[in-house]
């Protein structure tokens, strides 16, 4: 409530642990050449503020993030029966490639024939799932403890569960009607 009637925000508030490792993020970004460990790119993140501390956004970027996703995946939607379950932590961008991974394993490819040419369609599209992998964990509220959720209904659909109400007093009017506010906007 404090955070919400103020100019604070969870990401760039100190975060309590600051006894923070970077190994998964930094990997990545070797990809493309940029050296996570230097202060300057930290700081350009909102990693750590002012003092060199780390902020809540540093913890989330960091292998010791406290938030999981877990997914589980039934036989239907009455839930009665798992064929699987998941629990994704580490670094948030860990979460998202596992996430996506294990998603993409768990989701048919049809083969359809149209005269001679055979187009392979998922079941779930890639850029489909990566969009709402994303939006789960960037726009969820981080001041509770609590995972994300993903539940596969085998031959039904699946369902996204983030944590947080809408955020920004916006109404679901305003969103069907395009508006958008960020919870988290250096997520």
């Amino acid at each position: 409530m404090i955070i919400k009637n103020s100019n604070l925000s969870y990401e760039t508030s100190i975060s309590t642990n600051q006894d923070l490792t970077f190994n998964y993020i930094s990997s990545a970004f070797e990809e493309i050449d940029i050296n996570i460990d230097n202060n300057s790119i930290k700081s350009n993140l909102h990693m750590i503020n002012v003092q060199d501390k780390y902020t809540n956004l540093a913890l989330l970027l960091s292998d010791q993030n406290p938030f999981t996703l877990r997914i589980a995946t039934y036989d239907s939607s009455e839930k009665n029966n798992f064929l699987d379950r998941k629990e994704f932590g580490g670094s948030l961008l860990e979460i998202y490639d596992k996430t996506l991974d294990y998603l993409k394993l768990n989701s048919a490819t049809y083969g359809l024939i149209d005269e001679s040419i055979r187009k392979d369609i998922e079941e779930y599209p890639e850029f489909v799932l990566r969009e709402i992998i994303l939006n789960s964990l960037i726009h969820r509220d981080y001041s509770t403890l609590t995972s994300n959720i993903i539940n596969i209904y085998k031959n039904t659909g699946i369902e996204f569960i983030s944590y947080g109400s809408l955020y920004g007093n916006i109404t679901l009017d305003d969103i069907l009607t395009g508006v958008s506010t960020s919870r988290n906007p250096y997520l």
